[in-house]
């Protein structure tokens, strides 16, 4: 007579299928919050979505390391290219030129093009000469 052994002794193995589905819902997270951010007009630098995409990464490496699947590593090199895209258009894309000061009396004004009223273009050079200018800065309305 052969008697089955137990396997009850064996270690089972964990499918790491939560860290996958937390590692699917942070990466929309962050969209969906941008998405309502700019619906209700809260325009602020969204550093929550990249955040959430880079630990949305570290999820799906866990889950990849506790079941490697193909599905797991196309989701992760995907997620990981989405977090990659977003750090960098913060970084690089946003990049708001370096601030020198208000301007003073007696000092030029740094260079800049706008608009007028009449939506035609002009630049700190054509303020020059022997005119008065005055610059009106409107926000919009929000």
């Amino acid at each position: 007579m052969v008697v089955p052994t137990n396997s009850s002794n064996a270690v089972p193995r964990q499918s790491g299928r939560a860290y996958f589905w937390a590692g699917i819902v942070l990466v929309l997270l962050g969209p969906m919050l941008f998405a309502v951010a700019f619906a209700s007009k809260h325009l602020a630098v969204p550093w929550y979505s990249p955040t959430l995409a880079t630990l949305a990464v570290l999820c799906l490496i866990v889950a990849v390391v506790r079941r490697r699947t193909a599905m797991r590593w196309a989701t992760l090199l995907f997620v990981a290219a989405f977090a990659g895209i977003q750090w960098y258009g913060l970084a690089v894309l946003i990049k708001l030129p370096e601030y020198k000061g208000p301007v003073r009396v007696g000092k030029s004004i740094p260079a800049f093009q706008g608009k007028r009223a009449d939506e035609s273009a002009f630049t700190n050079s054509e303020l020059h000469g022997g005119k008065g200018h005055v610059l009106v800065f409107f926000r919009g309305r929000w």
